[in-house]
């Protein structure tokens, strides 16, 4: 008896093409995975090896650690545009869409303060192995199965991913124009997603709409942060210690990459029940008022 060939799942198979086309991207930077990141069953991608008692650090956190002007600005980015995006995918029920898009931002600020604390290394490739942080939530983005009504976001979202790569660019490959090209590529994708929900008004279409705007401005605000505090590549610091010196200096607290997490669910409540009452007020109904001001 012969058996039937399993047939090849066309979104695993576009994932995987566009993890390819970063790792190609990170090759022709000098930013080579080194061979022990090879992945397991597809769910990791190239980054970090670990070399003896060498701790790297979570995403997350550093202790006292935000003090640069670019650190700063991108807390501020990371607060603000980061979380919207991740709530507008939790608010389509996306599973744990949300919280992995936060812990990959969440590691994109870690390599912001590791340069900001190092010398720049004289071969770029010692960098890899501190890139755990971004490339294990985008390994499990990577390889989420979620509903086939999801399967356009998913890759609109794997499309705004290749982003992450901006941290081991160099002039002449401007990281800034890098980012902005990641535009169209998702667009691609949330354009469909655009079309099947224009016109209507429900909340539902309301929440599409809102996910698809949200992705493309927070690839916008990366590109005008890179722009500004990382025109030519990742900014490291002349009188700074080794990369090596610097994450072991940086303080890893994982206790606190859970209580982010609560926090960023407390305050979508919070601002879904303050849309809740507006909505009762706009209604009419003035019990909403009163309960707002018992409750402040």
């Amino acid at each position: 008896m012969t058996k039937s060939k399993v047939p090849v799942d066309p979104l695993r198979e576009f994932l995987e093409a566009v993890v390819t086309r970063i790792e190609a991207l990170e090759t022709h930077c000098g930013i080579s995975a080194p061979a022990s990141s090879s992945s397991v069953g597809g769910a990791s991608l190239h980054g970090a090896s670990s070399h003896g008692m060498q701790k790297t650090a979570s995403a997350r956190h550093i202790a006292g650690a935000g003090e640069t002007p670019a650190t700063k600005a991108f807390d501020k980015f990371y607060n603000t545009t980061v979380y919207k995006f991740a709530d507008s995918c939790d608010d389509l029920e996306m599973g744990d869409m949300g919280k992995y898009i936060v812990e990959t931002f969440s590691g994109m600020r870690y390599v912001v303060v590791l340069a900001s604390k190092s010398k720049q290394p004289q071969d770029m490739t010692e960098l890899t192995q501190y890139l755990t942080p971004i490339t294990d939530p985008v390994g499990k983005i990577r390889t989420m199965r979620l509903k086939r009504d999801f399967d356009s976001h998913q890759k609109a979202i794997m499309e705004m991913l290749a982003c992450v790569s901006w941290v081991t660019l160099r002039a002449p490959n401007l990281p800034a124009p890098f980012v902005k090209e990641c535009i169209g590529s998702s667009d691609f994708w949330s354009n469909r997603i655009r079309k099947e929900f224009k016109g209507k008004d429900d909340e539902k279409a309301m929440a599409q709409l809102a996910f698809c705007d949200a992705l493309k401005k927070t690839l916008q605000d990366l590109a005008a942060y890179i722009d500004e505090y990382h025109k030519t590549g990742l900014e490291f610091n002349p009188k700074g210690v080794s990369l090596a010196e610097a994450a072991i200096r940086l303080t890893d607290n994982p206790l606190q990459d859970a209580a982010i997490e609560a926090n960023r669910k407390k305050d979508q409540l919070a601002n879904k029940k303050n849309k809740d009452i507006g909505n009762t007020v706009k209604g009419g109904n003035m019990a909403g008022v009163g309960f707002w001001l018992a409750h402040p």
